[in-house]
C-alpha cells in the first residue's frame, strides 16, 4: 500500500531527516484519516450494542456478539478522547462529545462498584444482579491509567478523580507491603492461591499508571510507589541466563515460577516492547538518568529482536525463558507495541540497528496486517502474514486502542527526533 509506504523508496537507514518526515507523515493519515474514524463510526458505536464493542464480520455488519470486558470499555473512551482531541472538523466534535459522554456514563452505570469502590470486570448485566464477584488489580490498574490519560488528552476532571479513588483503593488494598508491587486479586488475602503469582501486565501498567497521575497530580505517594515498580521491573523481570528475554509473570516473592506450559511462564514478545517503552517513557517523564538506562533497553531490545522477531519483521507471540519463540502467531497489537519501542530506542541510543528494525517490523505491519483502507488492522495472522482471525473487527479485544496509542507515541517520537536534527 503506498500510502503506508511512502518513505520506503529510500534505504532501510535513512540517509536524511526527509525520511523520518514522510514516515510520520505516513502513520498520522492513517490514524486519522482511518483508524480514528472507523472507531468512533456508527459500525462500531451502535446504540442497540449499548456501549458494548460488537465482533464486524467480512463486511463490517455486527454479528451480534459483543466484548463485555471492562478493560475494553475503557480502551474505547480512550480512543474517544483522542478522536476529540485530534478532530479538525467542528460539526463533528460536539457529536463525538455526546458520545464520549455516553459511554462514560455506561462505563459507570454498569461496571462500577458503587458500595466497594473500584470496577467489575463484567457488566451489571453479565453478574446477573451479583455485586459478589471478585474484580481484578488488572482492571482497576487498567481503569486507573486510561481514566488519568483521558483527563491529560481531554481535561475530564471526573475521569481523573475517579482514577485517584480507585489508585487509593488499590494501593491500600493490593501492595503488597513484605515483598513489593500489587498482588493480583486485591479482594483477597495475599497467601491466597490465586495470588500466588504476580504479573508482568500488572506491574507495568501500575508504573505507567502512576507516571500519567504523577504528571495530573504530583504526589508524592505516586512517586514513591513509581520508583518501587520501576526497579522491580528492571531487576526483577529480565531473565538471568537469558539474552534479555522478559517473564511474563514471577511468584508473589519475585521467584521464577517452574514452566508448566501455560503463557504465564513464557515470555510475551508484546509485553516485552511495552516494557521497553513504558520504562523509558516513564524515566523521561519524571527525569530519571535515560543513559544509565540504556544498557538495560539495549539488552531486552536486543533479545527481542533475536528470538521474538522474525527477519522481515513479524513480531512472534511467545516463546521459551531461555530459548526461542514457540508461538508463532502474529497479534495486532504486539506489532504495534513493538514499533513504539524500536522508534524509542533508536530515539535514545541513535544506533542505526533499531531504526532498521523500526521500519521491516513497520513494513510487516503494514503489508500484512492492514489490507485496505478501513481503518481496522487484521487480529492476528500466521508468520507468513495470511490472517487467522474469522472476523473482520472488534474480536480479541481489538478497541482501536493499541493502533491510537502507537501511531501517537510513534509520531510524537518523529517529532523528538527531528528537532533534535
Amino acid at each position: 500500500m503506498s500510502l503506508f509506504l511512502s518513505g520506503d523508496r529510500y534505504r532501510l537507514y535513512p540517509r536524511d531527516p526527509d525520511t523520518y518526515k514522510l514516515v510520520k507523515q505516513s502513520l498520522l493519515e492513517h490514524l486519522d484519516k482511518e483508524v480514528l474514524p472507523f472507531w468512533v463510526s456508527a459500525k462500531i458505536n451502535n446504540e442497540a450494542f449499548n456501549g458494548y464493542l460488537p465482533f464486524l464480520d467480512d463486511h463490517f455488519r455486527p454479528t451480534g456478539k459483543v466484548q463485555e470486558h471492562v478493560i475494553v470499555q475503557l480502551r474505547v473512551l480512550y480512543v474517544h478522547a483522542v478522536a476529540i482531541s485530534r478532530t479538525a472538523d467542528f460539526d463533528l466534535k460536539p457529536d463525538l462529545i455526546r458520545q464520549y459522554q455516553g459511554k462514560f456514563a455506561f462505563l459507570k452505570r454498569q461496571y462500577l462498584d458503587e458500595v466497594g469502590g473500584g470496577f467489575f470486570d463484567f457488566s451489571y448485566d453479565t453478574r446477573g444482579g451479583s455485586t459478589s464477584v471478585l474484580k481484578e488489580t488488572r482492571s482497576q490498574v487498567h481503569a486507573i491509567n486510561f481514566l488519568t490519560e483521558i483527563y491529560l488528552i481531554i481535561g475530564h476532571k471526573e475521569a481523573l478523580e475517579l482514577a485517584k479513588d480507585i489508585f487509593s483503593l488499590i494501593d491500600k488494598s493490593a501492595h503488597d507491603n513484605v515483598n513489593g508491587g500489587y498482588r493480583e486479586y486485591y479482594e483477597l488475602p495475599l497467601d491466597h492461591s490465586r495470588n500466588k503469582i504476580k504479573t508482568l501486565s500488572v506491574q507495568m501498567h501500575m508504573l505507567l499508571a502512576l507516571t500519567r497521575l504523577y504528571q495530573a497530580v504530583p504526589r508524592r505517594v505516586y512517586l514513591d510507589r513509581f520508583e518501587e515498580i520501576f526497579e522491580i521491573l528492571k531487576v526483577r523481570f529480565v531473565i538471568p541466563g537469558s539474552k534479555g528475554n522478559v517473564y511474563n509473570a514471577l511468584l508473589y516473592d519475585w521467584q521464577e515460577i517452574p514452566p508448566n506450559g501455560k503463557v504465564e511462564t513464557q515470555t510475551v514478545y508484546g509485553h516485552s516492547a511495552e516494557l521497553i517503552w513504558y520504562l523509558l517513557e516513564c524515566a523521561t517523564v519524571l527525569n530519571k538518568d535515560v543513559e544509565e538506562l540504556i544498557p538495560w533497553l539495549a539488552r531486552v531490545a536486543d533479545a527481542l529482536l533475536e528470538t521474538g522477531v522474525s527477519r522481515s519483521g513479524a513480531v512472534f507471540f511467545a516463546g521459551e525463558y531461555r530459548g526461542p519463540a514457540k508461538d508463532t502467531r502474529i497479534w495486532w497489537w504486539a506489532q504495534a507495541e513493538t514499533m513504539v519501542a524500536l522508534l524509542r530506542v533508536y530515539e535514545a541510543t541513535r544506533d542505526k540497528r533499531y531504526w532498521i528494525a523500526f521500519e521491516k517490523v513497520r513494513r510487516w505491519t503494514f503489508t500484512h496486517m492492514v489490507p485496505d483502507r478501513s481503518g481496522a488492522w487484521v487480529a492476528f495472522a500466521n508468520r507468513w502474514g495470511f490472517r487467522r482471525a474469522r472476523i473482520r473487527a472488534g474480536g480479541h479485544w481489538q478497541s482501536g486502542f493499541h493502533v491510537t496509542r502507537a501511531l501517537l507515541q510513534c509520531t510524537q517520537a518523529f517529532d523528538r527526533i527531528i528537532a533534535q536534527g
